[in-house]
């Protein structure tokens, strides 16, 4: 049987987060919370006139607000893109079958590859197969732009 553990990376979605990651990432959205809340806080207490901000204290609290704003956002995106590609890799599990396949790393094979863009073969049902991640080359990047 198959677990999440021995996953490394998939064809579609490159490596694989591990649990470790995901908890770096859910530290991180809960050290920008905690950042604006700290930012929020000492605005109201400034407003209550238990503090007082001049000038340069008001622009490194909006400094530190896009800052945590920035940091949350990229935490989010990321936790919602691979928590999707976890629960679509879980679903794969239930039916996976463990098949011996040879792995080459295309961009050492040919330079108009992406780097680390790999090709993967097998054999299943007595027919060899091929499934070769799905990114674009450097040419095609640049016919695209």
């Amino acid at each position: 049987m198959i677990s999440e553990s021995n996953i490394v990376a998939t064809v579609k979605y490159g490596k694989y987060i591990s649990h470790r990651g995901l908890i770096n990432l859910y530290l991180l959205l809960i050290t920008s919370i905690i950042l604006m809340i700290t930012t929020i806080a000492s605005i109201i207490f400034a407003l209550v006139g238990l503090m007082v901000l001049d000038r340069e204290n008001i622009v490194t609290i909006i400094i530190i607000d896009i800052f945590a704003l920035f940091l949350m956002s990229i935490a989010i995106g990321l936790l919602l893109y691979h928590k999707r590609n976890i629960k679509e890799i879980q679903k794969w599990l239930k039916d996976a079958i463990v098949l011996k396949a040879k792995v080459q790393r295309l961009d050492l094979l040919f330079p108009t590859f992406r780097p680390y863009q790999v090709s993967v073969r097998f054999k299943y049902n007595g027919k060899e197969k091929e499934q070769t991640q799905k990114r674009t080359s450097h040419r095609e990047q640049k016919q695209n732009f």
